[in-house]
């Protein structure tokens, strides 16, 4: 079942709420998602840690439990800033360079090849058709 695992789409993390220069500034406080169970929250987590980054101080870090929940942080009120998938932010936010990360992959993996309709969809995951409503939903291409 070597084609049963497709890579169909990379996610994209935004920062809202300033600039990347403003990551931390003034005692902002920060939502990410939680680094040991989301990858959205691990990417922030490599952002923050880059040598040439801001540094941000335990206090200011608000981990929610997805990367949902540390957008609706940031929707309330709870903290100032976020950094969040562009998937969930639209068209707001400051995206944050792919290089400063590791890429967000998300993955289709069919379990059996025994159903037709399966196999048509991951089939259609890569087509044009699909590849151009994802793009529009806030993702990148796989490479």
């Amino acid at each position: 079942m070597a084609d049963s695992q497709r890579c169909y789409a990379v996610g994209k993390l935004v920062l809202l709420g300033g600039t990347l220069a403003d990551i931390g500034q003034d005692d902002a406080r920060l939502a990410i998602a939680n680094p040991e169970t989301a990858p959205y929250g691990r990417a922030a987590m490599e952002v923050l840690s880059r040598a040439d980054g801001n540094r941000i101080n335990d206090d200011q870090l608000v981990r929610g439990s997805s990367v949902l929940q540390a957008y609706q942080f940031w929707v309330s009120g709870g903290t100032e800033q976020a950094l969040v998938a562009a998937s969930l932010a639209g068209d707001d936010g400051v995206t944050v360079p792919p290089q400063w990360h590791t890429p967000i992959e998300q993955h289709a993996i069919l379990l059996t090849q025994e159903h037709k309709q399966a196999m048509a969809f991951l089939s259609f995951l890569q087509s044009g058709q699909a590849a151009a409503t994802i793009m529009d939903a806030g993702y990148r291409a796989c490479s």
